[in-house]
Parts: C-alpha cells; structure tokens; sequence
C-alpha cells in the first residue's frame, strides 16, 4: 500500500475524532463542572481565608454599585489598607457581574468559567499534539481538577483560579519555541497579564522564572524572544507590580518553612499535622495538601 493511501490511526489524526472521542472529553469537562461546583456548594465560604476574599469582593461590588474607585479597606488584610495595592486582588473583566450577582454566585460562575476556559485549552493542546482524546480527557481531570487545586480553593485560595489558564500560556509558549515571533511574543504576554488579573501574581511570577530559566537554558535563537516576553510581562504586570513595591516597601514578613524533615513530612500525610510545622490556623489546610 502506498503512503498516500495508508489509513492514519485516529489516536494520531489530531483533526479526526470521532463522536465517541468527544464524547469522552464532554464526560470529564462535566465530571470536574460536578466536582467544582460540591466543592462550593458545602459553605466553604466561612473556612480558612475565605472571610478575606469575601471582603475582597465584597468592597468589589459595593465599588461596582455606587460607581467608585475601591482604593481603601476598613481594615488592613495582608498588611495593607491599600485595596489596590493588593496583588493578589481579582480585578479581572469578570468582577463587573459583581454588580448583578450574589458574591457566592459570582464565585461559582468565576470558578466553572475558568475551570471551562481551561478545559478548552487542554483540547486544543490535546490536538495539537495528537494526544488521543481518551488520554486527554483523562489529564484534563487529573491536572484541572487535581487535589492541589481543590485544596486551595476549598481554604479560600480564590486566586488560584488562574492556573486554569495554564494550557493557554503553554501553548503560547509552545508557538513562540516553535516560531519566535512578534505575534508569539505578544500571545505569551497576553497570557501572563490575564492569568495576573485573576490574581495570580505567584503564578505570573512563577510562570516568568520558567520564561527565564527556559531562556537560559535554550540560548540561541529563543534567549532574545523569551527576554522580550519578560520585558512585556513587567510592562503588562507594572499597574500591579509597582503599587505592591510601593504598598509593601520595607515590610518584613516572617519565612514560613514547609516539611523540613521527614518526620514532619509523615506527620503531614498520615499522623497529627499540627505538629512540628508551625502554629498559625491555617495551618491544618496547608499541611493537609501536603
């Protein structure tokens, strides 16, 4: 048989699934829908941090309202009063349905559009690199709906929404290795800065190390694009990075080890976790990820 007429596997024909392979990604895309939405239908929301993100959005909406900048918290949270100085604040597009929603609900709707912006990106990563759709639908579950994620939105982590926007800035990464140009660099940042208006600065900085370690490591034709796309990150990421330098110059925040050994490693997975990590009361939740 000649090679333009042999049958290519479907496992390996990234245009070809068939009703049954999607069918398998609509049953995950809805079993992590179910699984988000008990997370915050058990009233998590009087657990851990939560108190802190509901007064976040709920300065959010009372701005949205009666139509004024949010600029001060009655009280300081993190260390600061200065509302937006804060970068782990969502002020993200989405935060404009505060003006016509519950809090609660706002966080449901934000949380499943995430989780389905997310999802969206692990197909077209799925077939972009011909990852057969059984294996994609059963990733998509395992990194979108893992236990870590699970963990801190369930304690009031409402940032970590953005590591739904992951597979988005990897493929935007993968385009700019495979062609660096202007319009890859521009996707990247594009990214970057909306995975930090979700609140994501751990993320937005963690995902710029990669960029920079990547850049080092590669050289060659990718050190000067993957500069470049640090550059944009810090010119996108400036209306939040310079009112945090501002808001949190000179403040000394105390280092928090994690499992220093591994007796205190086994305590976390299987005895009492309170011991030998540290006093704070969030300390169960984030000992128990561990």
């Amino acid at each position: 048989m000649s090679s333009e007429n042999r049958a290519v596997p479907e496992s390996h024909n990234p245009g070809g699934w068939s009703v049954a392979a999607y069918g398998s990604l609509v049953v995950s895309f809805l079993g992590g829908v179910l699984l988000y939405h008990q997370l915050l239908a058990n009233s998590v929301f009087q657990a851990a941090d939560w108190p802190k993100e509901m007064a976040y959005l709920y300065l959010l909406k009372e701005a949205l309202e009666e139509l004024r900048l949010p600029l001060y918290l009655s009280r300081p949270i993190q260390n600061t009063s200065l509302f937006l100085a804060n970068p782990e604040i969502n002020l993200s597009p989405q935060v404009l349905l505060l003006r016509f929603t519950s809090i609660e609900a706002f966080v449901h709707l934000n949380v499943l559009l995430l989780y389905s912006i997310g999802f969206a990106g692990w197909v077209k990563a799925a077939k972009k690199f011909s990852v057969p759709p059984l294996y994609a639908a059963l990733a998509s579950l395992t990194f979108l709906g893992n236990g870590y994620f699970l963990s801190r939105i369930a304690v009031g982590h409402f940032m970590w929404v953005s590591c739904f926007l992951f597979p988005w800035w990897a493929l935007a990464i993968s385009d700019l290795i495979e062609c660096p140009s202007r319009k890859a660099i521009i996707k990247v940042g594009f990214w970057s800065w909306l995975i930090l208006l979700q609140g994501g600065f751990h993320q937005f900085i963690w995902l710029n190390l990669f960029a920079l370690l990547l850049a080092l490591a590669t050289g060659g034709r990718l050190l000067v694009p993957l500069l470049k796309v640090i550059g944009l990150n810090a010119l996108l990421g400036a209306f939040r990075i310079v009112p945090a330098a501002y808001a949190y110059a000179g403040h000394k925040h105390p280092f928090l080890t994690g499992f220093h050994d591994f007796t205190t490693l086994w305590l976390g997975l299987v005895g009492d976790y309170h011991v030998g990590i540290t006093t704070r009361p969030w300390a169960p939740h984030i000992a128990k990820v561990g």
